[in-house]
């Protein structure tokens, strides 16, 4: 009895190492899928941000930061910033990009966190899915996340690897023929100003996400990560300034323009 167990056991343990080998093959192992898609962007903004010289101002949010700066008009004004875009996909979240950009915040910086009014920007969301499809090919990326973050990415590994192993079999690759592509980024980290214009709703507005400038909207939770990410740029970087990122007590502080 004692040695069938052994056996069972043995067995179920090397189809389980097995299993991981198999998925790990698939998703670090098989060319890339996802480079071209609207999530293939953010190596280049990570790379941007971490080679980018001299004084900068960092834009951060989700892809209403993408869609709504204009960086190189940003650097026609400030002549002695550069500019990046580092706004992704709310879908993604805004945890993502905070925690990716950490470590690359220099004295002299300007740091401005613009998520978009809803609640899923307006969180500690994050969707591990998104992020290993943004990091398909450029897993360095990874070492900038946080522990919970890459806790949470174990359990959506498996669904990406098989995901790349179908487009791989089926010999064609995710779709990259609407506005969500990296294509329709420009060298900053915008979304091109031609295809912006092409990309106005029919009633100037989605009705489905109306704006409502509610303190309910915005989680505590995500106002702590916020200021704690502020605390750690100043005290690592003294000098470093961060823009709408003070938020306490549930309180939003607008900066009025």
């Amino acid at each position: 009895m004692k040695k069938t167990t052994g056996i069972i056991i043995s067995i179920a343990c090397a189809v389980f190492f097995a299993e991981q080998i198999f998925f790990l093959i698939c998703g670090c192992v098989l060319p890339e899928q996802f480079g071209d898609t609207f999530m293939g962007e953010l190596r280049y903004k990570y790379e941007r941000l971490e080679q980018t010289e001299g004084k900068r101002i960092i834009f951060i949010g989700g892809s209403g930061t993408a869609f709504g700066y204009d960086c190189e008009l940003t650097e026609n004004l400030l002549k002695e910033y550069q500019t990046v875009n580092f706004g992704m996909y709310a879908g993604l979240g805004i945890r993502a990009v905070l925690d990716l950009s950490e470590d690359f915040i220099r004295k002299g910086d300007i740091v401005i966190v613009s998520p978009e009014q809803d609640p899923q920007t307006l969180s500690c969301y994050f969707n591990g899915t998104y992020m290993w499809q943004a990091a398909d090919g450029a897993f360095y990326m990874l070492k900038g996340l946080k522990r919970n973050s890459l806790e949470q990415m174990l359990g959506t590994f498996p669904g990406f690897a098989l995901e790349k192993l179908n487009y791989v079999i089926g010999g064609k690759q995710p779709e990259t023929d609407s506005v969500y592509s990296r294509k329709s980024f420009n060298e900053y980290g915008d979304i091109k100003d031609e295809i912006c214009l092409g990309n106005v709703m029919p009633e100037g507005f989605d009705p489905d996400h109306p704006v409502k400038f509610k303190k309910e909207m915005i989680q505590e939770e995500f106002i702590c990560y916020l200021n704690s990410y502020a605390e750690k740029i100043e005290k690592k970087e003294p000098g470093s300034g961060i823009v709408s990122a003070r938020l306490t007590d549930l309180q939003w502080r607008m900066k009025k323009m």
